[in-house]
């Protein structure tokens, strides 16, 4: 849970600037925190730049008003996003300011006084808003160290400092023991008359206690009938030392007359000297006589000192003069050198900036050579990844089917049956081993040496190996002949050729001239057709990339434009010709020059003053829109009337023009886009929307998109948010380019995570943005749980397999750090005596043991366990499965508890290191598979998905989280789907009941998948996984293949993210590919 005492909240403070002492927080902790969660009134004085205001803010976030005051004119322009917080200008010392105050709050809890700091002052605003307190406020008065300084209207003894008003309050509190007839005010009127103030409507009687520490004094209002020190009480009944107490029961207090005492009746309270008149005189007398006799002694010193001094001026005259002439002939010397000196640094200038264009121009060229080199690595290294991550899944699951194969195999080949029937089996097999070999005999009698080789081979691979091993050597051979010819682009739609973006390309993402023309004619249907408003602030790049980028507008099919160019005082007087003449050749480009260079979110405002348009598409001074981009948009905006914000895929593109690395993004996902800015590019918004909130801000330069994707979006349902998938822009990189490398521009991580944290403070959710493990580049997001914590029950089915139940149990036991949390083993059908033994050892407070012994069905027994749980929350666990990370319970409950959010998974490891479980992707392998499967540790993933917290359509029950409420309503898991896919209908019907499913990858478990049951050989059980996916396809149709959480251009053969081949989309050229399509938009 987060920290919210007021230091903390100094700490992670990151809005406007509040400066007070370390001993301030911890005395105001003290001080203010019984009134947090009252609906309290504060006033504060002296505001500065209002950061204290935001922060008091937070602090009290039941509190009805927080006013500061500040004499300062320029706090008149400050806004704050909390209605609560309100600044008056003016000096609160004066009556007309006092009224707007009180117009604001009449009475308050708090006021503290950060002013001028100057004494008068200060016994102002007392005098003023001490009245205004209620019985229990406190009025506090910082900084009175200033009180010392005669700069600030004081001074140790000064009678008329703040400080020495305080202290005489502290008479003032007791004054019932004077013993004078001295009214308050008379002892105040030395301050009165000094400052001119009238004290006469305090109310001394409210004054309850006064306390000073350093640099503070807290003045605590109370009721006057619980002020003073009341009637003496007397108990007890024995008065063996001191008898006559019990007379004094029930009586005031009685001061001492004190009207001759000499103390008590000094003209004024400060101090006086006390000795008599004629000591005084007497001691002034001398002094007098003292001072005439050094008086005198000193005239006859100075006489013959002045005597001396006079000669030796007269010497230091006739050096100074010989010195002036030699001073000028050195002077004449010194301006000779100077010139010849002046002559030849200018020379050692003009060679060194022939030096350093030289050099500049030699390091361009070589970084336009490294990069286009790493491009082209990164491709190739591309390639290679994929066809190893390829090979490395069809491998595991190969093995993980023959494990099943081969146990099948083995309890046929010792059935007497299979043992009969050999001689005519082999019969039968070698004849079509040698009908199918017969077309490629030639090759294997090449491959085998000859044919004498050939038989000699064959004879030993039968006798060691059977049938079996020739036949295997024969499908090589032939898969050998039918693999394509290197560079030749294989024939059919069979072929794959991995991740060759390239290739890609060619085939999917090339628009001909028959495809141009249908678009024109789309465009001339559009009633109105909206005017897209494209802005670009420019700041010195290269001429020709901002050439290439302009003219990536002026191309578009889509005609209804307008560039909007603010260049940020370019030192290059190219850029601006540049922009001057685009702006000559095409009416639709418009810019602003900028007098100074104000930086990106500066020079954007001034481009989105320019539009007119209804949407901004944003677009960097030297990254390339596809020229059919802005139809896509325009598309949208026709087709999707409500629609808000419109973003797309993108890629990278060479100084060369070469493309890679396409991001092919999935639908909106509100917990990927918290830890990475998915958005990005191509990024359109609705410029009414961009108004509202305020254009781009200053401060966060770098991510300055982001920042206003995430105020944007706060104004959206998630219907108004589109996803074109489709590369739509080219991201430019070359040095100095986040495209090229995050580390470039760290600063642009920094205010990342800042708008990250801003967005959440905005949304009221409590929560720390911290940078992702091992993923500093992006962010992660830490919930604070609720409060009080929701009891969790955690369901674990089992049979037998006690070595594997004793791992799982005593793991959460020993492990978790989540206080309250119960087991609930369902046990279905164990046998083995160490099973038995084992459920007689868990401890019975936080362990019980259900019995269940029907046949394996895992939806069924996880609604008999989730109707015996007693927790507000259940978290379904395989018994199979090993915490790793002591917090798992606190990081799935902190997302889960969240009223939107219905299932949560984790992160599930093989126990050898590779990643079983990082979400479900719907569709991949048919109906569903786990998002990088077998990924290393230490591997980010697509775009970093493999770390990162994020929606998917659907997780694993091998370890989810949910509130049971939740599980209820959708009526818990379907008892048809026994064993396959159970989870994933589960989460679909979820997700349709209108909850969020997440994955985070923060809760990290070990799983030794389906350990306890085994490979599924049998035909009952082949029949049953048959029916499964039969029934997942009648329920959820196309929705099996339409994933929001995956992209229609990314395959749905391999876990890993690669390339579809063909698209799940319709080709920009108008002919469908694969079926089902996307939507054109």
């Amino acid at each position: 849970m987060s920290d919210n005492r007021l230091a903390a909240l100094y700490a992670r403070h990151s809005g406007k600037v509040s400066d007070k002492w370390a001993s301030y927080l911890r005395e105001y902790e003290r001080l203010f925190s019984p009134f947090r969660e009252d609906p309290i009134d504060l006033l504060e004085i002296g505001v500065q730049n209002g950061g204290s205001l935001e922060i008091w803010a937070r602090y009290f976030p039941q509190a009805r008003s927080i006013i500061g005051c500040d004499i300062d004119p320029a706090c008149g322009e400050l806004t704050f996003e909390d209605p609560r917080i309100a600044v008056v200008v003016g000096d609160a010392g004066t009556q007309e300011i006092a009224e707007r105050i009180v117009g604001l709050s009449e009475r308050f809890h708090l006021v503290i006084e950060d002013g001028s700091h100057r004494s008068g002052d200060i016994i102002q605003s007392f005098c003023r808003y001490f009245p205004r307190l209620l019985d229990g406020g406190l009025f506090v008065a910082e900084d009175l160290h200033c009180s010392y300084w005669h700069e600030f209207e004081g001074g140790l003894y000064d009678p008329h400092s703040a400080l020495a008003f305080f202290k005489r309050l502290a008479d003032v509190i007791n004054r019932d023991h004077w013993g004078l007839d001295q009214a308050v005010r008379d002892a105040l009127a030395p301050f009165a008359i000094h400052y001119g103030l009238d004290l006469d409507e305090i109310p001394y009687e409210r004054i309850h206690s006064i306390s000073f520490l350093d640099s503070l004094c807290v003045i605590d209002a109370a009721p006057a009938s619980e002020t003073g020190l009341g009637m003496r009480v007397v108990t007890g009944t024995q008065e063996s030392v001191c008898q006559g107490n019990r007379e004094v029961e029930g009586t005031p207090s009685r001061a001492l007359d004190q009207r001759d005492a000499l103390w008590s009746n000094a003209d004024a309270p400060a101090v006086r000297d006390v000795q008599s008149p004629d000591a005084m005189v007497a001691f002034y007398h001398k002094a007098v006589a003292e001072l005439s006799l050094q008086s005198r002694q000193g005239r006859a010193h100075d006489q013959a000192e002045l005597q001396s001094l006079a000669g030796q001026l007269d010497r230091l005259r006739q050096e100074h003069a010989a010195l002036g002439v030699r001073a000028a002939e050195l002077e004449g010397n010194v301006n000779t050198l100077r010139a010849a000196c002046n002559r030849h640094l200018e020379e050692l200038e003009r060679q060194n900036d022939r030096h350093l264009e030289e050099l500049e121009q030699r390091r361009a060229s070589h970084l336009a050579e490294i990069h286009g080199e790493r491009a082209r690595h990164l491709e190739v290294v591309e390639s290679l990844q994929e066809a190893h991550r390829a090979e490395r899944d069809e491998n595991a699951v190969l093995s993980h089917h023959v494990a099943g194969l081969n146990q099948s195999i083995a309890s046929l080949h010792r059935s007497l049956s299979w043992r009969l029937t050999a001689p005519l089996r082999l019969g039968l097999d070698g004849a079509r081993a040698f009908g199918s070999g017969v077309g490629y005999l030639g090759d294997v009698v090449g491959h085998g040496g000859g044919l004498g080789g050939t038989l000699k081979l064959t004879r030993e691979v039968l006798r060691e190996e059977g049938l079996r091993g020739v036949l295997w050597r024969l499908n090589n051979v032939r898969k050998l002949r039918a693999a394509p010819v290197p560079g030749q682009e294989p024939e059919g739609s069979a072929s794959q050729p991995s991740n060759n973006y390239g290739l890609w390309i060619q085939r999917y993402d090339r628009l001909d001239e028959a495809a141009r023309e249908r678009m024109r004619g789309r465009i001339e249907t559009f009633d109105p057709a909206p005017l897209v408003s494209v802005v670009m602030p420019v700041y010195e790049p290269p001429v020709a990339l901002l050439d290439a980028a302009i003219r990536s507008v002026r191309d578009q099919i889509y005609p209804h434009w307008e560039l909007c160019i603010a260049d940020d005082a370019s030192p290059n007087a190219e850029v601006r010709a540049l922009i001057e003449r685009h702006m000559a050749e095409d009416a639709r480009v418009k810019a602003v020059f900028r007098a100074e260079n104000g930086h990106i979110s500066a020079a954007s405002n001034d481009a989105l003053a320019l539009a007119t348009g209804d949407f901004i598409a944003l677009l960097d001074h030297d990254d390339l829109l596809a020229e059919h981009a802005l139809f896509w948009v325009a598309e949208t905006i026709v087709s999707r009337p409500g629609v808000g914000l419109i973003y797309s895929d993108e890629d990278k593109i060479t100084e060369d023009g070469r493309r890679y690395d396409p991001y092919f993004k999935c639908d909106l996902n509100q917990e990927l886009l918290l830890a990475q800015n998915m958005i990005s590019h191509l990024g359109v918004y609705r410029r009414r929307l961009v108004e509202e909130v305020g254009g781009f801000r200053l401060g966060f330069e770098g991510s300055q998109d982001y920042d206003l994707a995430l105020r944007v979006l706060e104004h959206l349902d998630s219907d108004q948010v589109h996803h074109i998938p489709r590369v739509l822009y080219h991201w430019r990189s070359i040095a100095g380019s986040t495209a090229l490398a995050v580390h470039e521009k760290s600063y642009a991580t920094a205010a990342a995570r800042r708008a990250v944290g801003e967005h959440l403070e905005r949304l009221g959710r409590d929560a720390e943005v911290t940078p992702a493990p091992g993923a500093p580049v992006y962010s992660r997001v830490r919930y604070a749980l609720p409060d009080p914590l929701p009891s969790v029950s955690i369901l674990i089915l089992t049979r037998d397999r006690a070595d594997l139940l004793e791992t799982c149990i005593g793991s959460i036991l020993s492990l978790s750090t989540y206080p309250d949390f119960e087991i609930l083993v369902v046990d279905n059908g164990s046998v083995e005596p160490r099973t038995k033994r084992l459920f007689s050892l868990l401890p019975s407070d936080r362990v019980r043991v259900i019995a269940d012994d029907r046949p394996f069905n895992f939806s069924a027994l996880n609604n008999v366990a989730a109707r015996a749980a007693r927790g507000e929350m259940l978290c379904l666990l395989n018994n199979d499965i090993e915490v790793l990370t002591p917090d798992w319970l606190e990081e799935m409950v902190s997302f889960a508890a969240r009223p939107d959010v219905g299932c949560v998974g984790a992160r599930l490891w093989y126990p050898d290191g590779r990643l079983q479980h990082g979400g479900a992707l719907l569709g991949v392998g048919g109906v569903a598979n786990h998002a990088h499967l077998f990924a290393a540790r230490g591997d980010f993933g697509y775009f970093g998905r493999a770390v990162l917290h994020q929606e998917f359509s659907a997780v694993t029950a091998a370890c989810l989280t949910i509130r049971r409420s939740v599980y209820e309503e959708v009526g818990g898991m379907d008892e048809d789907l026994a064993v396959a896919f159970n989870d994933i209908d589960f989460c679909l019907r979820v997700r349709q009941a209108g909850y969020r499913n997440l994955w985070t990858p923060y809760a990290e478990l070990n799983h030794h998948e389906s350990a306890s049951r085994g490979a599924e050989v049998t035909p009952e059980q082949q029949a049953r996984f048959v029916g499964e996916v039969e029934r997942m396809r009648a329920r959820w149709g196309d929705a099996l293949i339409e994933d929001p959480a995956y992209s229609p251009n990314l395959t749905l053969d391999h876990v890993d993210f690669s390339l579809a081949w063909p698209p799940r989309v319709a080709l920009i050229g108008g002919a469908a590919v694969g079926v089902p399509l996307r939507a054109a938009v």
